[in-house]
């Protein structure tokens, strides 16, 4: 996948996401004892941080990554859910919508100086929250600073004159002499031919076409259409009833000496066929897709933290539901990065343990036994037991005196509890525990499982497994004295 390419898909991601968000914050506001909503918010933050820091884009990663702190109190009930908090996160993801926006239309994240807005976020999570009126005028006084900011980038790309941006400012420097009152930002009209002038000026006197202007561009969001898959395996199994259909034609016709019904026949059974495989083409995608895009993140990862880490993967041509794409990918990127960070042992560990300096990550995806199999292994120091089992004692997850009866599995499976993380110290990769609560969230959806097993000193295997129910399987149909017997095609 090219790096157009995540850049649209994350676009797409990122815009459904905000929305999601908005409608999650109002009912939070009206529910702030919600823990499954904080979590809900803080997950898709989370991925959405992940996302812009694995792009390059260095402002909304450190705005996201200041809000998940944010919310992050408010899952540990270290800050209570008030309206100031729910204004601060609405301002927040506006900002995120400019900025993905400017993006979209730029493809950066525009001149927008996020810092005083990280400031803020610092300073709420340990100011008083008792001051409603210095709340609001602070709220007024940002809402100025949002607009002029907006205003700032037309100018900069030559949409509207200078002229009105020094008139705003005038405005707004005379209203901080006062009372800070609300200023309505000036309304621009701008016409259409004036911004195709100068977002496209002529070469060799010949005008850009006005599908490529940037007046008629298309949004990203608006390229796509999301589908219900239950529409999707309706419009299939009507397919397949015009198939059966259309076989039955084409056999009668062939008993008949009839040449232009056996013209129109074959016509049908070409159109048919063709529809067919559209239509299957709907679902299906090689999870090559997504498992070429960690090519990219491994390198970075072992920049970020000085190991060498080497990618091995296998199984890319195995064709998934379209579905199951979008459920693998996070937890992918979840188990990868843990992977990296606190599985594979740095390049003198590794040494002194008798191990290749060089560390192994392999992901493969393949069918076994009517499911669809993700498997993520690495050859570093596993997962340690009684780490995993004091830290859940700690956090009242285990009984001390159940402790001693408890299987490695189910220690293991301990680590998919949400906020649950043995890491020394919080990074901006990983050390929350909201990684493998995504894992164990996504999988769940789509009625598949994880499975987690783990040798210390040796590494560790994750397994995303997934009922084949969601993916199509050409197969041939026979019956034999009485049974039917489905032949599967590779």
């Amino acid at each position: 996948m090219s790096a157009d390419e995540l850049v649209k898909e994350f676009l797409i991601e990122s815009f459904e996401n905000l929305s999601l968000i908005n409608d999650q914050l109002t009912k939070l506001e009206n529910n702030g004892t919600d823990k499954e909503l904080v979590n809900a918010i803080y997950r898709t933050i989370h991925t959405m941080k992940g996302s812009a820091g694995f792009l390059g884009f260095k402002k909304l990663n450190d705005l996201t990554h200041n809000t998940e702190n944010l919310i992050d109190m408010v899952r540990e009930d270290k800050l209570p859910v008030t309206s100031s908090l729910i204004d601060v996160l609405f301002g927040v993801f506006d900002i995120c919508q400019k900025m993905l926006k400017c993006i979209e239309d730029n493809g950066n994240e525009g001149s927008r100086d996020v810092s005083k807005l990280n400031d803020k976020l610092v300073a709420f999570m340990s100011k008083d929250h008792t001051s409603q009126e210095e709340n609001s005028d602070q709220s007024v006084q940002e809402n100025q600073e949002d607009e002029l900011d907006s205003l700032r980038e037309q100018v900069d790309a030559g949409v509207i004159d200078a002229s009105v941006l020094e008139e705003f400012e005038k405005e707004m420097g005379a209203s901080n002499d006062d009372n800070v009152v609300p200023i309505k930002a000036p309304e621009v009209k701008v016409e259409k031919e004036t911004i195709v002038a100068k977002e496209e000026p002529e070469v060799e006197n010949k005008k850009a076409p006005p599908s490529e202007t940037k007046s008629n561009k298309k949004s990203v969001a608006d390229s796509f259409v999301r589908v219900n898959v239950q529409a999707l395996d309706k419009i299939m199994n009507i397919v397949g009833e015009l198939v059966l259909n259309r076989n039955q034609i084409v056999q009668h016709s062939n008993m008949l000496n009839n040449s232009e019904l056996n013209r129109l026949s074959q016509q049908l059974n070409v159109i048919t066929s063709e529809l067919q495989g559209e239509v299957m083409s709907t679902r299906m995608q090689p999870v090559g897709n997504v498992l070429n895009m960690f090519e990219r993140l491994i390198r970075d990862l072992s920049k970020e933290f000085s190991k060498k880490i080497q990618l091995k993967l296998a199984g890319q041509e195995t064709e998934l539901d379209k579905t199951l794409i979008e459920a693998i990918k996070d937890p992918l990127v979840h188990i990868v990065r843990n992977a990296c960070d606190h599985g594979l042992e740095s390049t003198q560990e590794r040494e002194a343990a008798g191990k290749n300096a060089t560390g192994l990550i392999e992901i493969k995806a393949y069918n076994e036994s009517g499911q669809v199999i993700i498997e993520i292994n690495d050859d570093g120091k596993g997962l340690s037991r009684e780490k995993i089992l004091n830290k859940a004692i700690e956090k009242g997850l285990v009984q001390p005196d159940r402790a001693s009866s408890l299987s490695d599995q189910q220690i293991f499976y301990l680590i998919f509890n949400p906020g649950f993380s043995t890491a020394d110290k919080v990074t901006n990769i990983s050390g929350r525990g909201v990684g493998m609560d995504v894992v164990k969230t996504n999988i769940e959806k789509k009625g598949g499982s994880v499975n987690v097993s783990s040798r210390e000193g040796e590494g560790t295997t994750f397994k995303l497994k997934f009922p084949l129910i969601l993916a199509i399987v050409p197969a041939l149909i026979i019956r034999s004295i009485g049974e039917f017997f489905a032949i599967k095609h590779y």
